[in-house]
């Protein structure tokens, strides 16, 4: 038997929750429905069918506590789907803003492979380092609509 190469072909998703994985249309004022919402996690599970080996990496305020990371990571075992990371806090030092701390984590990983930041604030304006096809804005309304994921797909995919 000859040796089998298997290239790895990881792709990486920065997640946030709000405004992706749950919505203000779904969002109530005590946060009950808070939770990510079923229909939109189905749009994360698509892309994860579509991409094989996706890796998420929480960049959502939900990675600060202990408590919100078991949360997301509930509610992605759901599915199929879990958390292999979290991008650093630069709001404690107020050294830089949600995109820089996407940026450092791929510059301290060395994550040469198709990446992706799905968000609802508009990282390209915060940001002029980060290029669109490293983006995906979703809209707080709606969150990941199954339009934004295929968006998240064909942005991946032109990364290869």
């Amino acid at each position: 038997m000859g040796n089998i190469h298997i290239k790895s072909n990881k792709s990486y998703i920065f997640l946030d929750i709000d405004g992706v994985l749950n919505c203000s249309t779904t969002r109530t004022q005590d946060r009950q429905t808070h939770m990510p919402q079923n229909e939109l996690l189905q749009n994360l599970k698509k892309i994860s069918h579509d991409i094989p080996n996706i890796v998420i990496i929480l960049s959502s305020t939900w990675r600060l506590t202990q408590e919100e990371r078991d949360l997301v990571d509930h509610y992605l075992s759901k599915i199929g789907v879990k958390v292999s990371g979290y991008t650093c806090d630069k709001s404690l030092d107020a050294s830089g803003d949600r995109p820089d701390e996407i940026l450092e984590y791929v510059r301290l990983n060395n994550i040469n492979r198709p990446w992706i930041a799905i968000d609802d604030m508009s990282m390209l304006d915060m940001n002029s380092t980060l290029k669109e096809l490293n983006f995906c804005k979703t809209d707080d309304r709606y969150g990941l609509t199954l339009e934004k994921a295929n968006e998240v797909i064909n942005k991946l995919r032109s990364q290869l």
